[in-house]
């Protein structure tokens, strides 16, 4: 009896271990492979960065330099991976925005050091503070206060901007009772959290530590745009001459539509009255018809990809896949617009440079607003080859029309 008694306590304790063994590993045994930040991927793999208030107090003599090199000490000893800056404004050496809230776009940073259109979260890598716009910049209120110590050293005016000896300790290198720089209140979530108070240098306060996160992978797929803005055919509207101008356009525009990440290039071709050496063509598709020739060797600073798939801005309408020579064969998909509009191109049904008109297909190389020069312009709602050469005829250079722009592989 007491043999069976005996058994029957052995097979009891034996599920009971197996038991808390399923439940162990079903509530901890993943934790190892949880991560966050831009080392490592969370739960839900979210993309984020991470921001912290540093232990250490500093005053305002420190030097750009040692106040990022104090964010990297503390992440060390937090145990995070990954390169941290100091989120703090020190003048032209480290600029979030020139105007209120960047009003100008992503171009006014300078050496900053949020990364644009990003999720950030506290160390405990759930809180989110926020997710920044196309500038690197956060919206008021934060979804959550920064966190950490209530004043912190920030360089910056509540609406981004701070550039002045007065705004940062002479960009953190004054230390004494004379010279003043800005603080935040990190426990706030309006814009007081960059400015509460203006502190003279001796005084000490922690900074906020930024992750550094690598811009998202690029899509399998590329996006293409049509400018917000009409153009003459010559160029000089952003400093620059012929096709390399109206790239810069491209890119202003690319900009101010948030594509932060990516580079775009004009969808056009030069042929410069004629000429068909590599010297006058800067951009070319195809030197004979459909690239019939040499295909893709026909190319020159050319803008699409081979064997690669095109989509509008909304990242969802297809316009099509180019073939082995980087050229659409027509109809395409979807037209490149949708709309009854029309944009330079410069070419010819077959995408192929012209060796007569004497600049009368791409206003002289894209130089000319000379009302007796002419370019080709296509229709932004037409699949067939009227999206790159209308079949009523060419367009006046004096005239304005849109651009096509087209993203780069990075």
């Amino acid at each position: 009896m007491r043999k069976l008694l005996a058994v029957l306590v052995l097979m009891a304790l034996v599920v009971s271990c197996a038991k808390q063994e399923e439940t162990t590993e079903a509530a901890g045994g993943g934790s190892a492979e949880q991560g966050g930040g831009s080392g490592g991927s969370s739960s839900d793999e979210t993309r984020f960065g991470r921001i912290f208030s540093t232990s250490t107090s500093v005053n305002g003599g420190q030097t750009l330099t040692n106040l990022d090199n104090l964010c990297e000490t503390e992440a060390d000893g937090k145990g995070f991976t990954g390169t941290f800056k100091a989120l703090i404004g020190a003048g032209s050496g480290r600029r979030a925005c020139s105007t209120a809230n960047c009003s100008g776009g992503p171009s006014e940073n300078s050496n900053w050091v949020i990364l644009g259109l990003t999720e950030f979260r506290r160390e405990d890598e759930s809180t989110v503070i926020g997710t920044t716009n196309a500038s690197g910049v956060f919206s008021f209120p934060l979804s959550s206060a920064f966190g950490g110590a209530v004043d912190v050293w920030t360089g910056l005016n509540s609406d981004w901007t701070g550039s002045g000896a007065s705004f940062n300790c002479n960009a953190w290198t004054i230390s004494n009772a004379t010279e003043s720089a800005n603080v935040g209140d990190a426990s706030a979530t309006d814009n007081t959290s960059l400015l509460t108070s203006n502190e003279t240098c001796d005084n000490t306060h922690p900074i906020l530590c930024v992750e550094q996160v690598d811009e998202p992978e690029q899509e399998d797929y590329r996006i293409v745009f049509v400018t917000d803005n009409t153009y003459q055919g010559g160029s000089g509207l952003l400093g620059a001459e012929g096709i390399v101008d109206f790239d810069n356009v491209c890119a202003s525009e690319a900009l101010d539509k948030g594509f932060i990440f990516s580079t775009f290039k004009a969808m056009l071709t030069s042929n410069d009255g004629g000429n068909i050496s590599a010297a006058d063509n800067p951009r070319r598709a195809c030197y004979a018809a459909d690239c019939s020739d040499q295909g893709g060797n026909e190319n020159l600073d050319w803008v699409f990809q081979p064997n690669t798939e095109y989509r509008r801005e909304d990242e969802t309408t297809v316009i099509g896949t180019t073939n082995s020579s980087s050229i659409f064969e027509f109809p395409l998909d979807n037209s490149f617009t949708g709309v009854n509009e029309t944009y330079w191109t410069g070419f010819p049904s077959t995408w192929a440079i012209l060796n007569t008109g004497g600049g009368n297909i791409d206003c002289l190389g894209w130089t000319s607003k000379d009302g007796g020069a002419s370019g080709r312009v296509g229709v932004g709602d037409e699949t067939d080859s009227n999206a790159i050469d209308r079949t009523s005829g060419q367009a006046s250079c004096s005239t304005s029309h849109k651009i096509i722009c087209v993203e780069q592989t990075r």
